[in-house]
């Protein structure tokens, strides 16, 4: 708690008590409205996860309705930003977007450039809930690139209060948001490559049939500056360091499953 001010504290306490104080149903506007009441943070969005893990969209607070339709059509080749694909990989409640990439190369990333630049994002940070250990849902907190970084102090906080709402959260979704989740338990397989970006999952298909980088270049369409960079994700965000760790985790999950799913089988 050495990061947390006496302020702190009491806007964690004041934020709780408000939200206990609830006679009805979560409404997320006013959530979202509470943060940046008591922590400032004025600009945010708030998904649910489907059975494929993307992002279903419950609210927003000072967001342009322009740049969430274009960030759910955009090709993020270079850089990806996706909760549910990072926080797994970090084993933490919430994560900073420079935790996991440097601010040159976040600032030199298409991603950044061509998109999040344009719409006066710059600083994020994800705070996500949980259901018996599984992610659900998120709030992103995004700053301009003249505010103050996101600090440690942030994410004890959030910390703090993911657990707390996560199961608030949990108990205000109606049945039709809940099956969204229990989809996602029914499909283990995709708790690896379901990190990844649609590009990447095409470039791990060919890495995994014995092509080589000039190889998948070619089949894709791309350079292969560009099959070493998607390499290097996948690497990344699978926690390997190279084509043989990667196509030995691969296959050692897919064995799980099957024999997962070979013991259910015999139960039935």
């Amino acid at each position: 708690m050495k990061f947390l001010s006496d302020q702190n504290v009491k806007n964690i306490l004041t934020f709780m008590d408000e939200i206990n104080d609830l006679q009805e149903k979560l409404n997320y506007a006013h959530l979202l409205h509470l943060f940046e009441k008591y922590f400032g943070y004025y600009r945010s969005e708030m998904y649910l996860f489907d059975q494929n893990y993307n992002l279903k969209p419950l609210n927003f607070l000072n967001i342009e309705q322009k740049a969430i339709e274009e960030y759910f059509n955009y090709e993020q080749t270079d850089f990806n930003w996706h909760p549910r694909r990072i926080l797994p990989l970090s084993r933490r409640n919430v994560i900073k977007i420079f935790d996991i990439v440097s601010k040159e190369d976040y600032e030199n990333s298409r991603f950044y450039k061509d998109y999040w630049e344009k719409y006066g994002y710059y600083d994020l940070i994800s705070m996500c809930f949980f259901n018996k250990e599984e992610i659900f849902g998120c709030i992103t907190f995004s700053r301009q690139k003249t505010d103050h970084l996101f600090n440690q102090a942030d994410v004890m906080q959030l910390e703090i209060i993911s657990r707390f709402l996560s199961p608030k959260i949990w108990e205000s979704l109606d049945e039709t948001q809940t099956d969204l989740f229990s989809a996602n338990q029914c499909h283990p397989e995709k708790d690896i490559v379901g990190f990844l970006s649609k590009r990447e999952k095409e470039v791990l298909e060919l890495v995994q049939k014995g092509l080589s980088n000039e190889e998948v270049s070619q089949q894709l369409f791309i350079s292969i500056n560009t099959v070493k960079t998607h390499l290097l994700n996948i690497y990344k965000k699978l926690n390997v360091s190279n084509r043989t760790e990667l196509c030995y985790k691969i296959n050692q999950n897919h064995s799980k499953i099957v024999n997962e799913q070979r013991i259910v089988k015999e139960h039935l």
